[in-house]
């Protein structure tokens, strides 16, 4: 499950029951997140979006939307950002609430109609500094309507725990020593696995005795595969599929690595943090923001190897250094980062409370 999803599942999850009750609609039926909504008791509906252009979907969104009696409509991304401004367009009494996740492509049409949207949200949030910029300078959002709250992580479920790191060592063969290195993403070309892998080689040929596990799945992971193939990686490189334990596989790494060419704010680079592990990360979009270089972890630039390998060679011999800035990331997730924070800003919003303006 992607981040927005995620972040979805929480929000859903975490708001105060005696000011909101989330009733949550997707695109289709099935998935992870909605099976996870409806595990837990809450309200889903499918929308049952066909391909492409679905007018017919506005007017189903729009009859829920009155159905449920909600007085606040939460979109997430572009898609959902356009079919829910449509559909409770004359509601007097619905707030719309819009986030945006990652940087926007700066097409004529997009940048049109992204303009129009954001004049009838009551508030545009952006996850990071990053988009923020992107909606204001690539699309021309006037800044006055953009926020900036940056997602949150559940501090109770994301925190250091010394069994599950055995338990998750142990059932992937791996002895107590060894310096372990992961990712958990989707498998896809934003993400850039090939990249960690490579860096990865070059690694083991001065440390052999180093593992790196992946968590997620995607369309790429036939073309990974044959890459730790080919570089003779089976036995230290761990495929895990998508989990849905992330705090689990978290546990069991010494060093959370992301390899990505963008992102917007990434939830589990912060997951990793709170749970008090070094990071390396890539320096694009909202990375930055997130990880303080040479305090919580490090940063290099994206498609580069040999330095994410050199990066992660000097984590992989200093167990103290990795020790602080794992310590000093659990400290900076607990003051900026938390769950809690980030659910109080996003109702003040839906109470009606005006958007602090993007500052940037």
């Amino acid at each position: 499950m992607g981040g927005i999803e995620t972040m979805i599942r929480d929000f859903a999850l975490g708001l105060d029951p005696q000011r909101y009750a989330a009733a949550v609609a997707v695109f289709r039926p099935g998935g992870q997140l909605a099976e996870e909504l409806l595990r837990a008791g809450m309200s889903v509906t499918s929308l049952d979006k066909r391909d492409g252009l679905d007018i017919g979907l506005v007017f189903r969104l729009r009859r829920h939307i009155r159905e449920v009696g909600a007085t606040v409509v939460h979109s997430h991304n572009y898609s959902a950002w356009f079919y829910c401004a449509l559909a409770s367009a004359g509601l007097r009494d619905v707030r719309l609430v819009h986030t945006e996740h990652s940087r926007v492509m700066p097409l004529a049409r997009r940048r049109w109609l992204e303009r129009w949207l954001s004049r009838v949200t009551r508030a545009v949030v952006a996850v990071s500094g990053d988009v923020a910029r992107s909606l204001v300078h690539d699309i021309g959002v006037d800044r006055r309507r953009v926020g900036l709250i940056a997602n949150g992580v559940n501090l109770t479920r994301f925190r250091p725990d010394d069994v599950a790191r055995r338990a998750m060592r142990t059932a992937l063969g791996i002895r107590d020593g060894a310096v372990v290195f992961g990712i958990l993403a989707r498998l896809v070309p934003v993400k850039s696995h090939k990249t960690l892998v490579e860096a990865f080689g070059q690694l083991r040929q001065r440390i052999p005795d180093a593992h790196l596990i992946i968590a997620g799945d995607g369309p790429c992971r036939a073309e990974l595969e044959r890459q730790i193939a080919e570089a003779g990686l089976g036995g230290h490189v761990h495929l895990l599929g998508e989990v849905r334990d992330g705090e689990r596989v978290l546990n069991g790494l010494d060093v959370y690595v992301l390899s990505s060419v963008d992102e917007g704010m990434n939830l589990t680079l912060l997951e990793a943090m709170g749970t008090a592990l070094p990071v390396i990360a890539t320096a694009v979009g909202g990375n930055p923001e997130v990880v303080a270089n040479g305090e919580t972890g490090l940063t290099v630039p994206a498609l580069q190897p040999a330095a994410m390998a050199e990066a992660m060679e000097k984590l992989a011999r200093d167990r103290e250094l990795r020790r602080a800035m794992g310590v000093r990331g659990r400290a900076r997730v607990e003051g900026a980062f938390s769950q809690r924070r980030t659910l109080e800003e996003y109702m003040s919003l839906y109470d009606g409370d005006p958007v602090h303006a993007w500052q940037g």
